[in-house]
């Protein structure tokens, strides 16, 4: 049963013992608020103000979009963000919000952290290292946050061109 049905189906039964047992309306009004409130499905995604998360040029399109994992704006190209598999996308631009650098440097820091808890517990199973000094290890561990001064916007760097290196095909040997 999904969540609309189960919803249509408490919303009956609330009316039906309100009939039952006379409930005056002001309180029928109260209740079913609360359950509006509370037990309603909710719109499908998270509402954002598209203004905040992108820079428009002149003629209004969407030349960067903020990328929700590092909070940096990057210009909406394919090399920065992730594709939207429906096409859509933020602003109908077909990218999502999830940055290309920021999922990176998230999950390099996700990796340095579960390595820098592996090497915790070795010292620990080891002997080396103090149960109290486990624990301040750890605390400094886990206080830290990624370092996003990574995602940055980047120049294309132009391929090596094979006819400006004639003529030295040849790597040089240093002399002995």
């Amino acid at each position: 049963m999904g969540k609309k049905e189960v919803y249509t189906n408490v919303l009956g039964e609330v009316n039906a013992l309100f009939d039952k047992h006379n409930v005056k309306e002001a309180v029928r009004v109260g209740i079913l608020e609360i359950i509006e409130r509370n037990v309603a499905p909710k719109a499908a995604g998270a509402a954002v103000d598209l203004e905040t998360v992108v820079k428009r040029d002149e003629a209004g399109n969407i030349t960067h979009i903020k990328c929700q994992v590092s909070g940096v704006f990057l210009p909406a190209e394919e090399k920065y963000f992730y594709t939207e598999k429906n096409g859509t996308g933020v602003g109908g631009t077909g990218f999502r919000r999830l940055s290309r650098l920021g999922e990176k440097a998230r999950k390099d820091f996700d990796k340095a952290q579960r390595e820098g808890h592996k090497q915790i517990t070795f010292e620990l199973l080891e002997g080396t290292l103090s149960p109290e000094e486990g624990k301040k290890r750890v605390e400094e561990l886990t206080s830290r946050k990624p370092d996003f001064s990574t995602v940055v916007e980047f120049e294309d760097t132009p391929a090596a061109d094979p006819a400006s290196d004639a003529g030295n095909s040849e790597e040089e040997t240093p002399a002995l």
